[in-house]
């Protein structure tokens, strides 16, 4: 199972704040419906829902949310990273990314 956790937080008397935190790559996925969720086993190879799951929450934000992750497919170089940026109420997920990569390295 992923080291991730997703929790809603209350700090004081203010808003609550979605909190997400964890030690692998964000991922989603939907469990359908009739599975029990101890014994759902995503598919790694298909989509994993993730920017969907972002823009459905974009109308229940209160301020932007941003995700960065930074890693290492089985701890080696190049390394990876994302940025997902949603805005509340947007439709659209902006997504950035390394592009570019050392060519000599991947020869």
């Amino acid at each position: 199972m992923a080291d991730v956790e997703a929790r809603i937080s209350y700090q004081g008397e203010s808003q609550p704040c979605l909190v997400i935190y964890g030690y692998d790559w964000p991922r989603t996925w939907r469990i359908p419906e009739g599975i029990d969720p101890t014994n759902f086993e995503p598919d790694y190879d298909q989509d994993d829902g993730l920017e969907e799951f972002f823009k459905e929450v974009a109308p229940y934000l209160a301020e932007p949310l941003t995700i960065q992750a930074v890693g290492s497919e089985k701890c080696r170089f190049p390394l990876s990273a994302c940025e997902w940026h949603i805005l509340p109420g947007a439709g659209n997920v902006e997504i950035n990314s390394f592009h570019h990569f050392d060519e000599e390295v991947h020869a």
